[in-house]
């Protein structure tokens, strides 16, 4: 299979899931956890759409900026990590933080700061959907805007941030505890 036809698969496929858990939820998510289900699920949606070539070649030719398209489908990325973050924190069974979707808030708009800030640095003169790793991998900046994405997405499924680790000994052990 070609990459252009895994990627229109793969976007079908989160689309098709949105679309799917809002009709089970009658179009209509009711508590924080579904709202932020639903939302990462768009983010991601969307995430999962902006690279795909015919429509990164888009952004970027209305966008006038090369690549601009990865960095809206990574930071789209971030923001699907981050609204993920309830849900992860009703499973771990933490204790409620009382902020519902905008937990961890700061951290999403560093990282997507930073991100920005790193891309702006970079040297992508050519738009690159098919090969940017190949041809921008050991750009400078490139590896360190990578990286904090990564840091950001792993904080953000970990379901921890400043306010949870203090509670963490204590979800640890409910999650351990047999039921």
């Amino acid at each position: 299979m070609s990459e252009t036809l895994v990627s229109a698969l793969t976007m079908l496929l989160v689309w098709g899931s949105l679309l799917w858990k809002l009709q089970t939820l009658h179009w209509r998510p009711r508590d924080t956890i579904q709202r932020s289900y639903c939302g990462a699920l768009l983010a991601l949606a969307l995430a999962m759409t902006v690279p795909h070539p015919p429509i990164y070649r888009a952004v970027d030719r209305i966008i006038g900026i090369p690549n601009f398209a990865r960095l809206l489908g990574n930071g789209l990325g971030v923001i699907s990590a981050w609204a993920f973050q309830p849900v992860i924190t009703r499973l771990l069974r933490y204790q409620a933080r009382g902020r519902g979707i905008f937990g961890g808030v700061w951290a999403m708009i560093g990282t997507l700061s930073a991100m920005v800030y790193l891309f702006s640095r970079m040297s992508v003169p050519q738009s690159a959907p098919l090969d940017f790793q190949q041809r921008y991998g050991a750009a400078p900046f490139g590896c360190a805007s990578k990286l904090c994405m990564s840091i950001m997405r792993c904080s953000a499924l970990s379901g921890r941030d400043a306010a949870t680790d203090a509670s963490s000994a204590h979800a640890g052990a409910a999650v351990a505890a047999p039921r």
